[in-house]
């Protein structure tokens, strides 16, 4: 496990790199406090995956984010040995995991980790909206 203070405009995020699966269960506990509840529930966690290069059909880390606080689960490294914890994350009413291409990436979670995740909104059309030149050939060149 590494921690790194990564500046992004400004403001620092503290983002923890996850290879063990002995170390998943501290570092959700400290994303959750991480969470701004004086917020309207669900409260919003990003979540983003990398793929395993060249084919990228594999999924080898889990981005989970919110506030100045990110994990990088290097999921591929615990393979069989996935906690718990990330699950009952996953599934807990409370947040609602945003990102882009949630059904295909949480189709992938599912299949290749066994995780299922309750609450899932996908931004791409928003962003679309918003930025509707700049962001479709991003959107459209699938899995980074």
């Amino acid at each position: 496990m590494k921690t790194f203070n990564v500046n992004v405009n400004g403001v620092s995020i503290k983002t923890t790199v996850i290879d063990e699966a002995s170390h998943v269960d501290s570092c959700l506990t400290e994303l959750i406090l991480s969470c701004n509840y004086n917020s309207v529930s669900p409260f919003l966690i990003a979540l983003d995956v990398k793929f395993k290069k060249p084919n990228n059909d594999h999924i080898e880390t889990l981005q989970l984010a919110t506030g100045t606080r990110c994990l990088l689960l290097q999921l591929h490294k615990m393979k069989t040995n996935v906690p718990p914890s990330l699950q009952n994350l996953l599934s807990a009413s409370l947040f609602c995991f945003v990102g882009v291409r949630m059904q295909e990436t949480l189709s992938m979670l599912w299949h290749e980790y066994g995780l299922r995740c309750r609450h899932a909104y996908d931004l791409a059309k928003r962003i679309k909206e918003r930025w509707p030149i700049a962001i479709v050939m991003t959107l459209s060149h699938g899995p980074t």
